[in-house]
């Protein structure tokens, strides 16, 4: 049997907020099955009041669920008020979905070596679909060629194979996202 490490993170109850039926689409397209703005608030709230020790609920926390459940100008706002690498991440994910991709690359300079986009890249390479893609090398994500993936596959069908890849690394990065600005600092 491995051994355990001595105290293992408990689960992060927030991560349940992302659990729709279909993770989000590559661009702003609507889903049937995104939470309302206002339940996704009161659900937040409830955890920020419940679970204060376990988890922190933090405004990067809050952007990530609002772009999870595509409620774009909220999030968008919360990016543009985050004077931070962490918010310049958020903001280039953001960018990425308008697709603007070109503000995208801009915002993920902004961001640089987000200590994030190393726990993503260790994420993805725990599934065997993301093997050999051009923007996850040597167990490294290359957010810029990532961004460049997704506009490529921008003009084909909603059900493209190769964007249900994309949404498919999207999810994972979100989930990421949302776990690591979820940890009490």
């Amino acid at each position: 049997m491995p051994p355990q490490s001595p105290n293992p993170a408990p689960p992060n109850p927030l991560l349940a907020l992302l659990d729709t039926p279909a993770p989000p689409h590559l661009d702003r397209s609507p889903r049937t099955s995104t939470l309302p703005l206002t339940t996704l608030q009161a659900s937040f709230n409830s955890f920020r009041s419940s679970s204060p020790l376990q988890i922190a609920c933090t405004q990067e926390a809050w952007c990530v669920l609002l772009i999870w459940h595509d409620h774009w100008d909220p999030a968008h706002q919360i990016a543009q008020d985050l004077h931070t690498a962490s918010g310049s991440l958020l903001h280039a994910i953001l960018h990425r979905r308008e697709p603007d991709f070109w503000n995208s690359k801009y915002w993920l300079r902004s961001a640089g070596a987000h200590p994030a986009l190393s726990l993503i890249a260790q994420a993805l390479t725990q599934s065997t679909q993301f093997q050999n893609q051009p923007w996850l090398q040597s167990q490294r994500l290359n957010a810029t060629t990532f961004v460049d993936a997704c506009e490529q596959v921008a003009h084909l069908r909603p059900d493209h194979p190769s964007k249900a890849l994309l949404e498919a690394a999207q999810a994972i990065e979100l989930r990421t996202l949302l776990n690591f600005f979820s940890q009490p600092s």
